[in-house]
């Protein structure tokens, strides 16, 4: 079947290959694109990022979610909600999520003596990053960040949510994370 007229030593333009039909580049055979390529898969098609827009204090030494990403949120397909991203329909593969968390014990004795910040994907722990101090005052710190990446194969209808984690020396108050350096984001690499 001919996909189009030969004119001269030219194709006509443009080329046009019929739903259901195919074009094979046999072994040694090469493609040199010396133009404007469109529509050749869909890389960086997905993606999200919100930032923490209040302070958020955490019960401590207990896993939190943190909630209210909503600062500065970008998102190319309604999939984030400012706390959990969900994988869009059709729209599974390899995934960078990214996460950037700062502890701040300033309000509470800045006594930190941990903290730890999660990537969960439907429900469960995937990845961990820890700042620890020591278990006395006086070796305690009262700010900290933790960031983390991750590469992750996500099918749609996946969830992927940022929890954190800390604990301080004085056990009558509780830690925050702070809203300037708090957020959560990804991309679909393919």
């Amino acid at each position: 079947m001919a996909l189009t007229k030969v004119s001269g030593d030219l194709l006509e333009s443009p080329l046009t290959i019929p739903s259901g039909s195919s074009i094979v580049i046999e072994s040694g055979g090469s493609i040199t694109n010396n133009g404007t390529a469109t529509g050749f898969g869909n890389v960086f098609d997905v993606y999200f990022q919100g930032q923490l827009a209040s302070n958020q204090t955490i019960a401590r030494a207990t896993d939190v979610k943190v909630t209210g990403m909503t600062s500065n949120e970008i998102d190319s397909h309604s999939a984030f909600d400012g706390t959990t991203f969900t994988v869009p329909s059709g729209k599974g593969g390899f995934y960078i999520i990214f996460v950037h968390t700062f502890f701040d014990f300033g309000a509470v004795g800045d006594d930190g003596m941990d903290a730890q910040a999660m990537i969960f994907v439907n429900g469960s722990e995937v990845f961990k990053g820890t700042h620890s101090g020591t278990n006395s005052g006086p070796d305690t710190f009262n700010k900290t960040n933790i960031s983390l990446s991750l590469i992750k194969n996500l099918s749609a209808g996946d969830t992927v949510e940022l929890y954190v984690e800390a604990d301080e020396y004085d056990t009558a108050s509780n830690p925050r994370v702070n809203s300037r350096d708090t957020s959560l984001g990804g991309f679909k690499l393919s």
